[in-house]
C-alpha cells in the first residue's frame, strides 16, 4: 500500500518540463507530468525502505537532485536522481533543534534565490538549507532560519511568490505572510 499524499509540488526540470512531484507518506515517490503520467520522459515511480513516514520534497533549479524528507519518522533527507528516483546515497539532518536538525520536516519550498526551505514544525521555524542541501553557514544569529514561535503558529509548508512574499499555512487554518527583509539573515520576516 502506497499510503496517501502528503506533498505536493510543480517542479521544472532542467529540461524546462513542468512535473508533479507526490511523496507518499510511506515508501513511494511519484514523478510524473502535469496530467499524472508516469510513461512520459522525466517520469517515473519509486519506493524506497529508507522512508519511514516521508512528508514532502522538493528540486531547486540549482541543485543536482531531488530532497525528500522522511519528516515524519527520522527527520533525515535524502537526495534521489531526477531522471529516475533512485537513491543517491547522501542523506541529511535528522532530527533535533541544531542548524539543519528538524523535528517534524512538515513542508518543502524553495525560494527565488534557489534555496530550500523547510517547514520545521516542531520547532516552530523555517530552516534554511542551500541547493546542496546544507545549513545555510552562520553569519550571526539565528543562522538560516526563522523562528516562529507564535501561539497556534505550526508551521505547514511555504510557498514564495516571485515578488517575493511568502504564504506560509499553519496547522489550525492559519496563515503567516512573510516579506522581504534585511533584518533577518535568511532574507525575510513576518508581515
Amino acid at each position: 500500500m502506497a499510503g496517501r499524499v502528503h506533498g505536493l509540488n510543480t517542479i521544472t526540470t532542467p529540461d524546462g518540463d513542468e512535473r508533479l512531484l507526490l511523496v507518499y507518506n510511506k515508501k513511494r515517490v511519484t514523478l510524473c507530468d502535469v496530467d499524472g503520467r508516469v510513461d512520459q520522459k522525466n517520469s517515473w515511480l519509486a519506493s524506497h525502505g529508507v522512508f519511514g513516514k516521508a512528508s514532502d520534497g522538493h528540486f531547486s533549479p540549482q541543485s543536482s537532485h531531488l530532497g525528500i524528507y522522511d519528516g515524519y519518522a527520522s527527520n533525515i533527507l535524502h537526495e534521489l536522481h531526477l531522471n529516475d528516483g533512485t537513491l543517491v546515497g547522501h542523506s541529511h539532518g535528522g532530527k533535533g533543534k541544531a542548524p539543519g536538525k528538524t523535528s517534524t520536516a512538515h513542508g518543502v519550498g524553495v525560494d527565488h534565490k534557489g534555496r530550500y526551505v523547510i517547514a520545521d514544525r516542531g520547532n516552530q521555524r523555517l530552516l534554511w538549507l542551500d541547493p546542496e542541501f546544507k545549513p545555510i553557514a552562520p553569519k550571526g544569529e539565528p543562522a538560516g532560519q526563522l523562528e516562529l514561535k507564535l501561539p497556534g503558529l505550526e508551521v505547514c509548508n511555504v510557498s514564495f511568490s516571485k515578488e517575493g512574499i511568502a504564504v506560509v499555512p499553519c496547522l489550525n487554518a492559519k496563515l503567516a505572510i512573510l516579506k522581504a527583509s534585511a533584518r533577518e539573515e535568511c532574507g525575510y520576516e513576518l508581515a
